[in-house]
């Protein structure tokens, strides 16, 4: 059995390089101040804050799904930015990608749902190339899709190409248009204490796929409850390469297009611990979500299957929460860092870091906000009104690109 990492991403561990043969340096920045040293020609930046100092502002620039006329979104986990304001978006709910304008007030539907070569059955990136050219992953179909503007350009398949098309999965695109992909999937039963996943460039006109690096990705589960605040493994692309991290470690690694550690940034952060309320918290969002879901069952038949999942899980309340939660790594290097919100995947709060590893400083949306994308001043991501109803929203933030 393969395990797909959009559904279960478990913890892993990152082994902090020694730190021998050190030259150290102040460096300035719009945040903390941090303290630069040298170790066998990576850069080691400790930030002396947790970054949370706050910075710029945030301007509205267009929303999109919640007026009449607007598409109706129903699960959007993809999106991109595109050089002129437009994103285009991936909808996992309803299986379409859908083009929205610079002014948020028209939409295109670019591909629906099937097996024809322009549509889509299993969404699993989308990811921009520059300009208006935007990459679309269908690993169900085993294709990928380059858009230009609204038309589509280019269709690869990749069904030929089974390490591709059903173990990598888009994060980005450097430089020269190759794909930077790492692992989608883990077998169940590995045997090693880790399971190391592969950071990939992929070149769609050739083909040619070459491994830059490896991460720990998954730890083997040696069975028993489950935690509902994991500490897991967390990747994005980011400059020509990628950053990854370890959620319980504040600590966040960058990995170049040729194989090596360029840096890495460390900061300060206190651990906090799981309460009787968070607890109790997750029980009954569970148990709300399981009831909503399974709308088949009911009386002691669905107790009881409430019961059994609720069951699975434990807390150990000497067990540090997660520090952070997602990463979302910027065109020249940067990284937009999530934080931890226990039972949920939409943070208000983003810590940023700049491309040289110091903090810039914390920005707050209005309301949950799933960040998507950041080009520029420019950040892209999916917002919902107080009638749950789901739509994106683009916002410019005032700290520069």
């Amino acid at each position: 059995m393969h395990v797909p990492v959009g559904f279960m991403r478990a913890a892993a561990v990152l082994i902090p390089m020694a730190m021998v043969g050190c030259q150290t340096e102040s460096a300035p920045g719009a945040g903390a101040a941090a303290t630069v040293s040298d170790s066998a020609g990576t850069r080691i930046v400790e930030n002396a804050g947790s970054g949370d100092e706050p910075i710029g502002t945030l301007e509205p620039v267009w929303r999109h799904g919640f007026a009449p006329g607007d598409h109706e979104f129903q699960t959007v986990f993809f999106g991109a930015l595109r050089g002129d304001g437009s994103a285009v978006v991936g909808d996992l709910g309803s299986q379409q990608v859908v083009a929205v304008d610079p002014r948020g007030e028209g939409h295109t539907v670019l591909a629906r749902r099937g097996q024809g070569p322009s549509d889509v059955a299993g969404l699993r990136a989308v990811v921009g190339a520059g300009g208006d050219r935007v990459w679309v992953e269908d690993d169900r179909n085993a294709k990928l899709l380059l858009y230009v503007g609204d038309s589509l350009a280019t269709l690869v398949s990749t069904r030929e190409i089974p390490e591709v098309s059903f173990g990598l999965m888009a994060e980005g695109v450097d430089q020269e248009g190759r794909l930077l992909m790492t692992t989608a999937t883990f077998p169940s039963d590995f045997t090693e204490p880790w399971f190391m996943g592969s950071m990939v460039r992929f070149d769609p006109g050739t083909g040619l796929a070459d491994t830059m690096g490896a991460f720990p990705l998954a730890a083997r589960y040696d069975g028993g409850p489950w935690s509902p605040y994991s500490v897991r493994s967390v990747i994005s692309a980011a400059g020509d390469g990628f950053v990854h991290g370890r959620t319980g470690q504040p600590e966040i690694i960058w990995q170049s297009g040729q194989g090596d550690v360029p840096r890495i940034a460390r900061w300060n952060q206190e651990p906090t611990f799981p309460t009787d309320s968070l607890w109790t918290r997750f029980q009954t969002a569970l148990r709300e979500d399981l009831r909503r879901v399974n709308p088949q069952m009911g009386g002691e038949l669905l107790q009881t299957f409430v019961n059994d999942q609720i069951a699975q899980y434990t807390v150990d309340p000497a067990a540090p929460l997660p520090l952070f939660g997602s990463l979302r790594g910027t065109s020249d290097g940067g990284v937009w860092i999530a934080e931890y919100t226990p039972g949920s995947s939409w943070p208000t709060r983003y810590r940023v870091l700049a491309p040289d590893g110091v903090w810039v400083g914390t920005i707050e949306f209005p309301g949950p906000f799933l960040l998507l994308s950041v080009r520029g001043d420019l950040v892209l991501g999916v917002e919902t009104d107080e009638l749950d109803v789901q739509g994106v929203a683009v916002y410019r933030h005032g700290f520069g690109g």
